[in-house]
Parts: structure tokens; sequence; C-alpha cells
């Protein structure tokens, strides 16, 4: 089955040829094309797009109808590295990009969670998702895996209207030190815009609602405490690093303490001038439980 599998990617078909190609946006923060595509029974409209949103965005409608067919989209990148890294829920890991041994070619297709990248010493690529999560890594080619049509045990499989987006993220540096995770956020966790009723404007306080002193670290929920008036912060260490830190919020801090996931104190922690101070390990998650 491994061998057969490998073999189908030297089948592949280039669906270079589109039947149409214009330019629908030219504005200040964005510029971007539309171009179609039919093969076989099944059709692909994209609007490639630069800016605001990070990167080269491709936001993507597929009318798919083929059988036994695997639809991928290749970015071939000019970066030289013998592995790929591979984000995962709360961290990342680390897959080969070649194929040397029977365990390196069993890894031809790898699961991410929100973004895979190739890096190195002074740049990479990565490519950003919104719930595309299979991948195909080789050398230096990154591969997103789109749709399958399958017959087993679903014969209707994938067959319709889809509607997907992702990204491809060209940074400077390694994933710690660019942009990747903030991107992959904003481009999954879009803002939302709430219109409150008009009324007489009040100075408003400028400082952030919540801040983390080091960029290692990323915020994944604010909330209220399930049995308190107290705020949770979840947090979790991105990088594999590990240090200390301080986390700010725009109302002085007053008391904290470190939870377990059920939001119960183990320990509580050194408030300092308005803000908290911890420590942190490598992926670790963390609870803090704030009173303002």
């Amino acid at each position: 089955m491994r061998g057969t599998e490998l073999f189908a990617q030297e089948t592949a078909v280039d669906l270079v040829k589109s039947t149409s190609f214009e330019i629908v946006e030219r504005g200040p923060v964005r510029v971007a094309v539309e171009i179609t595509k039919h093969f076989g029974k099944s059709t692909l409209k994209q609007r490639i797009s630069l800016g605001p949103t990070p990167g080269i965005r491709f936001d993507t409608w597929v009318d798919w109808h083929e059988d036994h067919k695997f639809l991928k989209v290749l970015f071939p990148v000019n970066v030289n590295t013998t592995k790929s890294t591979c984000e995962i829920q709360f961290g990342n890991v680390e897959r080969p990009t070649h194929r040397n041994t029977s365990w390196d070619q069993a890894k031809f297709e790898v699961c991410a969670q929100k973004w895979v990248d190739l890096s190195e010493g002074g740049h990479g690529a990565a490519i950003i998702n919104t719930g595309k999560y299979g991948h195909d890594i080789h050398s230096s080619n990154l591969r997103l895996s789109l749709l399958r049509s399958p017959k087993a045990p679903d014969p209707t499989c994938d067959m319709g209207i889809h509607e997907f987006t992702y990204v491809f993220l060209p940074h400077f540096d390694q994933v710690p030190q660019s942009d990747v995770v903030e991107a992959a956020y904003a481009i999954n966790a879009e803002c939302h815009v709430h219109a409150l009723p008009k009324q007489r404007g009040i100075d408003s306080n400028p400082n952030p609602i919540i801040q983390l002193s080091s960029r290692n670290l990323v915020i994944e929920a604010v909330k209220k405490a399930e049995k308190s008036s107290h705020r949770i912060v979840r947090i979790y260490e991105a990088h594999n690093t590990r240090g200390h830190a301080s986390l700010h919020t725009a109302l002085p801090i007053k008391r904290a303490w470190l939870c377990d996931l059920e939001e119960s104190p183990i320990q509580e922690l050194e408030v300092t001038d308005g803000a908290v101070t911890f420590g942190y390990l490598p992926f670790e998650i963390l609870t803090i439980a704030l009173e303002h």
C-alpha cells in the first residue's frame, strides 16, 4: 500500500491552465486576481490576494465531482533543510523532508494544525490553512492536501461544493523569530465587529486588554472563571523554550494563582506593580487566575 501511494504521486497532472484570469481588486491595501479552472467534471475558482492578510491568500471555491482523485496545491520553495516544522495542538513537531529509510517513506503524508514550515538559517516559508490538515512535504516542496474522492466507505465523500482558504507565507529567520504563529492566528481567528449605539464619547484606556512580555507564549483563551469572579487566562509555550515572563492587563492585577485545567488554584504567583510574573517550560500549558 505504501509503495502504491508513493507511486501515485508520479502520475500527478499539473492544473496550470486557467480558463479565465481577471484582476478584480486594485486598492490601496489589497490587490486580487480571480482565476477559474475546469478539469474533469469539476470547477475551481480562486481569488488570490495580497494584503492586508499576511502572505499570499487563496480564497477557494470548488465544485468537486472526481473519482479516485486527490487535489493538492504545491509550493516549490528555495529552502535548504532536511526537516519540516508542523504545528500541533499547543506546540509543534518536526518531520523529515527526505525518504532515506522505510520509516521516512511512511511519513509521505503528515497532519498539522494551522501551519507547516520549511526554514533554513535566514529565511523560510510556511503554508497556513483554515481547515485542511493533510500535508505532503518532500525535499523543498510544500504540498497541502485539499480534496479527495475515495469510494469507500462513503461513495459520495467530498463530492459537491467546498469553500476554503489557505495562505502562503514567506518569512525571514526561523519560526520562533518570525510571525508565522501570529499570522496563523490572525487568519484562523479573524476579528469580529459589533456595532454599538451612538453615545457621548469618553476617554478610553489605550493599553492592551491583556499582554505578555515573551513572544514565545501564546494567549489561547481569556474567560471568566467557572466558580468565581476571577478572570482565567490560558497560555501555552509555542517554540520549545523555557524562561520567565510577565502578564499585564489594562486593569492592575491584585492577586494571581497558577491553576490546573479545572481552574483549581495550585500556587499563588508574585504580583509586582500590577503585573504577574511566572516561569514556563517548553510546550507547557499554563492556566492563570487573576483578581483585579
